[in-house]
């Protein structure tokens, strides 16, 4: 397996700032700086919106938190939106996550420990904002499969800084496809997303490229009236962001109270303007993608565990070789026990990015452009496929209840047994309370039976 281009994140403190890039594109007022001048445009702060659901202590700091919102560019000729504008803007979504993720996600941890304390340490073990709420698990089973290397596979993917990086940025990217570039218009009124909907399923039958052409028409219309910005277009931002922020937060958590104790304690707020700013970007290219007629986009994932293409774009070469020579040491044992080990190839460990790819009408047919490759992380397993799926395959779903349960038992004997302590202590100062009262009595007693003797013994004498 030869080694592509590496997609490094960038290092520690880069931020958005709110320049205009020479696409239209306007980048955010970030705390800290990445070399380039501020923009001279005021701040929008709003106050976030939120879902029904409600957040635990440590989130409910958002309720009234003011978020800076990104400056964008809305009113873009659909001639300007072509395959090199939606290449590097789609190219810019993906190092922004990684900077956002980079920033608050960096912390190195100390996780070569025994399997048996796993069960209190496990990044899988923390509560979730809402109770049996799974979704992480779902996203991280969709984008990743168990690691190879290492007792607890699953476990690997998040304590490991390298893994963790590219995990979270794929989660990231998972959930801004389901629901941003998966939407006929992010960010469109209840009464604009029916009416899309419904033309969409009326001309189901009808040809791809006349279909996306009568949909931008509709969507264009839609624009015009509100300077070309959906009208729900922050709320929808808003809440996409609280939900990714609810699934990142136990990770975020955990890092934050490992027990190594890191040196950042957590912060929400800034982790949901981080956030925030990737959200919006990939909210803003999703419509901008929608406004253009006659042109199709289409986003491939790459499966957890198939084999690598020559046209994926490998992004960490660090994390194959360790695969490598795990298994050339395994093979090397194999072979001194007179056993033949199994072929490998390269397989994909973590599905980081999509291929994009989009379809355009032309004389005769369609035109097909690769604007964006697939971006993964890989291992070397074993070629036979079925033998490969074998290899660490445990659910993470039953892997994360698994880990609650035994985190849950373990605080249930601490605190049952800080709570019998604690019963026995008082148990014992009352008894000692009472000891003393019973031998102060016993005392002042025989003292008066004493002074009695005396007086009738002085009487008698008499």
């Amino acid at each position: 397996m030869s080694g592509p281009t590496t997609v490094q994140p960038p290092s520690s403190g880069l931020h958005l700032n709110t320049n205009l890039s020479s696409s239209g594109q306007a980048n955010n007022n970030g705390d800290e700086q990445d070399g380039t001048e501020p923009s001279k445009q005021p701040k929008q702060h709003v106050l976030i919106r939120h879902p029904d659901e409600d957040p635990n202590v440590a989130l409910s700091t958002l309720k009234a938190f003011k978020v800076d919102r990104l400056q964008c560019v809305w009113a873009l000729p659909a001639s300007q939106i072509d395959d090199s504008f939606v290449r590097e803007q789609y190219s810019k979504l993906l190092l922004y996550a990684y900077r956002a993720i980079h920033r608050h996600f960096a912390e190195e941890v100390n996780f070569a420990i025994t399997e048996e304390r796993w069960a209190s340490v496990s990044p899988w073990a923390m509560r979730h904002v809402i109770e049996n709420d799974y979704t992480l698990e779902e996203y991280v089973e969709s984008v990743a499969r168990p690691h190879p290397v290492g007792q607890s596979p699953w476990d690997t993917l998040l304590a490991s800084r390298r893994e963790r990086r590219h995990v979270l940025v794929a989660v990231v990217l998972r959930m801004l496809h389901e629901h941003a570039f998966d939407e006929l218009l992010f960010g469109a009124s209840r009464d604009q997303a029916k009416i899309l909907r419904n033309q969409d399923r009326d001309l189901v039958s009808a040809d791809a490229f006349k279909r996306a052409t009568m949909r931008a028409e509709y969507i264009n219309m839609f624009l015009e009236r509100n300077n070309y910005v959906p009208s729900q277009f922050w709320a929808a931002v808003d809440d996409l962001t609280y939900r990714i922020v609810m699934q990142l937060y136990p990770t975020y958590a955990w890092i934050s109270t490992s027990w190594r104790r890191s040196r950042r304690r957590s912060n929400p707020q800034k982790l949901f303007q981080s956030i925030h700013n990737v959200v919006a970007h990939a909210g803003w290219l999703a419509v901008q993608i929608r406004r253009v007629p006659a042109s199709v986009v289409v986003f491939d994932w790459a499966a957890p565990g198939e084999r690598w293409m020559p046209t994926y774009k490998h992004c960490d070469s660090e994390i194959f070789q360790q695969s490598v020579s795990r298994v050339e040491r395994e093979d090397e044992e194999k072979r001194r026990l007179g056993r033949e080990p199994p072929s490998h190839v390269g397989r994909v460990l973590v599905s980081i990015a999509p291929r994009v790819e989009r379809y355009a009408a032309a004389k005769g047919g369609r035109v097909r452009s690769v604007l964006h490759p697939v971006r993964c992380v890989c291992y070397y397993g074993i070629e036979n496929e079925a033998m490969d799926a074998n290899t660490g395959n445990v659910g993470l779903r039953g892997y994360s209840q698994l880990m609650k349960h035994r985190r849950e038992r373990r605080e249930f004997y601490r605190v049952g047994f800080k709570h019998a302590f604690g019963v026995v202590l008082v148990a014992w100062v009352v008894w000692m309370i009472m000891l003393a009262i019973t031998n102060i009595t016993t005392l002042t007693n025989l003292g008066r039976v004493e002074v009695e003797k005396i007086w009738w013994s002085g009487i008698w004498r008499k």
